[in-house]
């Protein structure tokens, strides 16, 4: 029975107290089960997570068990006390003489006499067990149950916050130490598989070539399923489309699903899928496979969404780094300064999902900033007419990127008809130097706004570097070549007078 010093109302608030204190899911287990095991004076306690693709029940943490007992062998749901994973209580009030104990034997042995099962429930979902060992036969009262299904509750979805800041934590460390893209995505599946108990997960990007969803990360997918076929936006699933969750309870009825009997064959019944969003871009979607028909809470939402994010940011850092590795490859090989610009006008525009992008040279004597190159943009909006430094965006005299949320409404637009009337709604300018002068600016046009992050604006920052090292190794190659010819002529004087 629950410690005669406590009431229910208080016990229930210091085992809350103690479960949700940890941040990490194993001592959140560890916590759980030891409270549980003191609150209701028994001889053990343990949380299992239930796999549903397996149908097993794993151990996450015990208190006052043995590890022979902790070991004995696979805990099965469907054979194990099996109304919890129905997400119904039991009460084994005698180990001896009832049938629905797996390990009869072993419990005995080790001191057990009665058992409480409690399912833990996020939504409508069991999502695991706690439970609870008696020494002495022992009745359960209504009153103590439902004391256990509260804390039970409670520990499901302490362990999810646990899982929820653990994957973030780990996302975010691999991201931030530059592994491959691929890994991240692999890792995102990994993750999004176990917290939400699904079959699998997968990512899948849009091709630019063809518009297909290319599967670039999976985990817990057969290979047949996998190469079933091409997949297209606008006939799967169309999270790409919807740009928010699509929930297919089940894929054998629902229309969104391209192919929905390879799905059932690979044993699908559910589907989820967030879209993944570069620079106000739909880029790719996360989707997680259920073998069951789940519901989706609004947390889980989020936590889809979250997790989708961490997967964008990974092909985001992807893109940019191979991006500058291009052209920094470019500007080694010597190629024409304008093939140079014009290719980093073209990665800016591509990464960034802009309109288009230009390149303009200041004149030093009038101050106005001459196209140089540009990808993207109509001659009419070229020829536009004069574009000063000091009055337009200005990012020269900023010495830093500029961003321009509203053409129409910011006056630092010096052609704001001219921007609406080619589809421009945000720009974002950068300055370009040659060693400590400022020599251009590489500007980015967007047809709808959206806020650029620091990565978006150094990696900017890092194109029209380069920019920069290609148009100071130009300038200094031409007066390699005039003193070159100065020499020549020189020489050829000499020659001459002699």
């Amino acid at each position: 029975m629950v410690r005669e010093d406590k009431n229910l109302f208080a016990a229930l608030r210091e085992a809350c107290r103690a479960i949700h204190a940890p941040t990490d899911p194993e001592p959140i287990a560890r916590r759980a089960a030891e409270v549980a095991c003191q609150l209701m004076e028994a001889r053990g306690a343990a949380v299992y997570i239930l796999d549903r693709s397996s149908g097993k029940l794993t151990l996450s943490a015990a208190h006052g068990l043995s590890l022979d007992y902790l070991e004995k062998g696979p805990v099965l749901a469907d054979e194990s006390l099996p109304d919890v994973a129905g997400a119904e209580p039991v009460v084994i009030r005698d180990v001896e003489k009832d049938d629905r104990v797996q390990y009869p034997r072993e419990a005995l042995a080790e001191g057990i006499r009665s058992i409480a099962g409690v399912p833990m429930i996020i939504g409508h979902t069991a999502v695991g067990a706690l439970r609870l060992y008696s020494g002495q036969v022992r009745e359960f009262s209504p009153e103590e149950i439902g004391l256990l299904e509260a804390m039970a509750e409670q520990v499901a979805l302490a362990l999810r916050k646990g899982f929820y800041l653990r994957a973030l934590r780990d996302m975010s460390r691999a991201i931030h130490t530059r592994s491959e893209a691929r890994d991240v995505l692999t890792l995102v599946c990994d993750q999004a598989r176990r917290i939400f108990n699904a079959k699998a997960a997968a990512i899948r990007v849009v091709d630019r070539d063809t518009g297909n969803l290319i599967l670039s990360g999976a985990s817990g997918l057969s290979e047949a399923y996998r190469k079933k076929g091409p997949v297209f936006p606008d006939q799967s699933v169309a999270e790409i489309l919807s740009g928010g969750l699509v929930h297919i309870v089940d894929v054998a009825v629902d229309p969104r699903v391209q192919y929905p009997e390879d799905a059932i064959k690979e044993g699908i019944v559910g589907i989820a899928g967030v879209p993944l969003i570069v620079g106000g871009r739909t880029v790719g979607a996360l989707r997680v496979y259920f073998a069951d028909k789940r519901r989706i809470a609004d947390e889980d939402k989020e936590l889809l969404e979250a997790l989708a994010e961490q997967a964008a940011l990974a092909l985001r850092e992807d893109v940019h780094i191979r991006d500058l590795q291009d052209i920094t490859l470019v500007v080694r090989k010597r190629m024409d300064v304008k093939q140079t610009l014009s290719l980093i006008c073209q990665k800016a525009t591509e990464a960034l999902g802009a309109l288009g992008a230009s390149v303009r040279i200041r004149d030093k004597e009038t101050g106005e900033l001459k196209i140089s190159t540009s990808c993207g943009l109509s001659q009419a909006y070229l020829s536009k007419g004069r574009v000063l430094s000091d009055k337009s965006v200005g990012e020269i005299h900023a010495g830093k990127p500029v961003v321009i949320s509203d053409v129409l409404t910011d006056p630092r637009v010096q052609h704001p008809e001219a921007a609406q009337k080619e589809g421009i709604r945000g720009i974002i300018g950068v300055p370009m130097s040659v060693g400590e002068n400022t020599v251009g600016v590489l500007r980015v046009y967007l047809p709808q706004f959206w806020q650029p992050d620091a990565g978006d604006l150094d990696y900017l920052a890092s194109l029209a570097e380069q920019g920069g090292l290609a148009i100071e190794k130009n300038l200094l190659y031409s007066e390699c070549k005039v003193g070159y010819r100065d020499l020549m002529a020189q020489i050829g004087t000499v020659a001459q007078d002699k």
